[in-house]
């Protein structure tokens, strides 16, 4: 059945046609196309087949992949339509803006189709306001309730007053673990151009960001029956695994009161690096060990068959000598198709006068095909020994890396010789903003930032108060932030520091203000991204919205997410006490 704009199946309706997609498809196509074309000697296929013969190039185009030539514009069209559909499928998983249904009914290969066939429509989903392209059979197979699940769902805000005293630990829930939020810079319908001179918003050139505030270790431990040391491995390790792969984390503030459980949790979350990275060397030991241990040798079987193909062949081009001389084909073969299967360039052979001419019998054809036929069983076998030949090096050059690295033989080694990570290993950047739990116990304010800058700053971790970190796709200013302009909920109300005073919270805001007005002006001069994470909301510690920033706020356990033209504010991941409606006395 056919579909149009402004058709809708569940939280989905379609909002432009298939001449739309064309158009924002092109360059992303164009690019999927010179990867395939210029991979040449590393170029692999499942069917053996070569990469002319697949794509069914033409002489021109056939010259310039010999000469290791740019793409042709004419191979993007044969790309789309020859690729294979795994090929396809790995791009277009990579790809965020695709979309189809995962599980029953699973239509990921009618999204390939949809791609091939110039048939995919532009959808957007009316709970989190994300952007699709989608086939018409995943659009119309399955009543959405959320376009990606959770993430869908955890971008919307949530009236429903959630226990999560409950439902905290069993993390089956996107609001209680590190939210991603994916290709913010790239081109989004409700953002107008307000970010456009930040990013292009290339596959290359995206941010990922994982985010989370207001976990408040100290009030659930007694889902663990006061165990801290429990709770900080099992909070830990699930928030570390539901990152998934973020280029920047944020943790915005009240971890805990006091420092214990704040340090405690953090050293947890950084073994987790190095734990998945002893996970990695103990399957990698294994895996060697066995292939060192291998006793049967491929190249040598593979070898054997060969050798006796090869005689086998050599007998049967004796026996039609007297009626057939195979140096003819093979000489054709040679210099016409030196590329192609011998099966296919025999093909083209039996047209030619130099066959004609040898007035060969239907019984002498029926051999000479035979033959033919072994003759590509025979090359079969000599890309297998070649494959496997290079492969045996690689695997011995991959087992004298580890050898060195460890100056161990891999029979040697044990688990105890791992060699545990670097700090440099970890390749996300990791903040941590202090929120006014974590001053609890301090007799001011810089005594507890430059506290948990030095203990944070030996895991690897950046503490921003009132400073910005610059990168070369981002500036991320951060601070708590404090809440001048609140009269009620204050200094005068809200637990923090010592003896903290109204007086004091009103010139802490007013650094952050400063420092923050100061980092977006170098942000906009610099053509960078302007991320800004305060503990406490914007309302409280700058008064109003900046449309050139991405907003990272907590503090009053109240979700809440808005992607507009003149306001991207992400504070839909504050875990809370109880419930994400309560703002206690003490928050």
């Amino acid at each position: 059945m056919d579909i149009k704009i402004g058709d809708e199946s569940g939280c989905l309706e379609i909002i432009g046609d298939c001449i739309e997609v064309e158009n924002d498809l092109q360059e992303t196509i164009n690019q999927w196309a010179a990867e395939e074309w210029c991979q040449f000697d590393e170029w692999y296929s499942y069917e053996e087949v070569e990469f002319k013969e697949q794509y069914n190039l033409s002489k021109l185009e056939s010259k310039i992949y010999d000469d290791r030539g740019s793409m042709p514009k004419s191979f993007v069209a044969k790309y789309r339509k020859k690729c294979d559909d795994h090929e396809m499928l790995w791009n277009m998983k990579n790809d965020e803006r695709f979309l189809w249904h995962e599980s029953k009914p699973n239509t990921r290969y009618l999204a390939v189709k949809g791609c091939r066939d110039k048939k995919l429509y532009k959808v957007k989903c009316n709970l989190c306001n994300r952007v699709f392209f989608m086939d018409s059979g995943s659009f119309q197979c399955v009543r959405w309730y959320s376009c990606v699940g959770a993430k869908c769902l955890a971008s919307t805000v949530n009236e429903k007053e959630i226990d999560y005293s409950k439902s905290l630990y069993n993390w089956n829930i996107g609001e209680n673990e590190l939210e991603e939020m994916n290709n913010q810079l790239a081109k989004v319908e409700e953002l107008s151009t307000s970010l456009t001179y930040y990013s292009a918003g290339t596959l290359g050139n995206t941010l990922k960001i994982a985010y989370i505030s207001d976990i408040h270790l100290h009030h659930h431990l007694k889902c663990y029956n006061n165990d801290a040391k429990k709770m900080v491995r099992d909070i830990g390790r699930k928030l570390y695994q539901s990152k998934r792969a973020a280029n920047i984390i944020i943790f915005n503030g009240d971890i805990s009161s006091g420092p214990d459980l704040v340090i405690m949790f953090f050293n947890q979350f950084i073994r987790e690096y190095d734990y998945e990275k002893f996970q990695v060397f103990k399957k990698k030991l294994n895996q060697l060990k066995e292939k060192k241990e291998k006793n049967i040798d491929i190249v040598s079987k593979y070898a054997k068959c060969k050798d006796n193909i090869d005689k086998y062949i050599e007998k049967r081009k004796d026996e039609l000598k007297a009626v057939f001389d195979f140096t003819i084909f093979e000489k054709y073969k040679e210099k016409y198709h030196s590329n192609s299967r011998h099966e296919t360039a025999y093909e083209y052979f039996r047209k030619t006068k130099s066959f004609k001419k040898c007035e060969v019998s239907e019984h002498t054809e029926v051999q000479i095909q035979d033959i033919v036929r072994l003759l590509d069983i025979q090359m079969g076998y000599v890309n297998k020994i070649g494959y496997f030949e290079n492969a045996k090096r690689e695997e011995q050059y991959e087992i004298e890396i580890f050898e060195t690295r460890y100056s161990k033989f891999v029979e040697e080694l044990l688990l105890t010789d791992y060699i545990h990570m670097d700090l440099e290993d970890i390749s996300e950047d990791i903040y941590v903003i202090l929120g006014n739990h974590e001053y609890i116990g301090f007799p001011d304010v810089q005594t507890s930032v430059s506290f948990y800058k030095e203990v944070l700053l030996k895991l690897g971790i950046k503490v921003l108060h009132n400073e910005y970190n610059e990168t070369s796709k981002y500036l991320l200013y951060g601070g708590t932030g404090f809440a001048k302009y609140d009269k009620v909920w204050n200094a005068d109300k809200v637990v923090c520091c010592t003896g903290f005073t109204r007086e004091d919270e009103i010139a802490e805001t007013t650094s952050f203000e400063n420092g923050y007005i100061e980092a977006l002006r170098y942000a906009k001069r610099n053509g960078l991204c302007f991320l800004c994470a305060s503990h406490y909301p914007i309302s409280e510690c700058l008064g109003s919205f900046d449309k050139e920033a991405i907003y990272f706020t907590g503090h009053n356990h109240r979700n809440e997410y808005v992607k507009i033209q003149d306001k991207v504010l992400y504070a839909d991941n504050q875990v809370g006490y109880y419930n994400n409606n309560v703002v206690p006395l003490s928050a």
